[in-house]
C-alpha cells in the first residue's frame, strides 16, 4: 500500500505550519517587546509577522530562529527595515554567502542604532523551531 498526500493535503500542511511559527513569534514579540507590541493591535502585529517572514525569504532567511531576528529587527525600526541603507548593505552582502551570518551581523547593526535605554539583549531561539 502507497499513501499519496495529494496537493492540497500538502498546502493544507504549510499552511498550518506557518501559522504556528505566526503564533510562537507573535508570543515571542510580546515577551520580548511589551512596550513597543501594546501599541500595535494583534491584527497589525500578525500583518508585521506575516510581512517579515516574505521580506525575509527575499534574502535567503529561511531558518525559523533567524526570521524572528529579521522581524524583531522590523518591530524596531520599520516594516521597511531592508530599505534603510545600513540594513540594506548588511543583507545584500556577498561576500557574506551565510544568511545566519548576515541576520546576526543586521543585529549587531541595529544594536548601534538604538539609543542604549531601548536595547534588549539578544534574542533566544523560539521553542518548537
Amino acid at each position: 500500500m502507497t499513501l499519496r498526500i495529494r496537493q492540497a493535503q500538502m498546502q493544507a500542511f504549510v499552511r498550518e505550519r506557518r501559522r504556528s511559527f505566526e503564533d510562537r513569534v507573535l508570543e515571542h514579540l510580546r515577551d520580548r517587546f511589551p512596550e513597543r507590541c501594546r501599541q500595535m493591535t494583534e491584527r497589525e502585529l500578525r500583518e508585521l509577522i506575516q510581512y517579515g517572514i516574505d521580506a525575509a525569504d527575499r534574502y535567503a532567511i529561511r531558518i525559523e530562529h533567524d526570521v524572528s531576528v529579521y522581524i524583531e529587527q522590523m518591530l524596531r525600526f520599520g516594516r521597511d527595515l531592508d530599505r534603510l541603507p545600513w540594513a540594506a548593505k548588511v543583507l545584500s552582502d556577498e561576500t557574506e554567502p551565510d544568511p545566519t551570518l548576515r541576520v546576526y551581523a543586521l543585529r549587531e547593526a541595529g544594536r548601534k542604532r538604538e539609543p542604549e535605554s531601548q536595547r534588549t539583549e539578544p534574542a533566544t531561539i523560539l521553542h518548537g523551531t
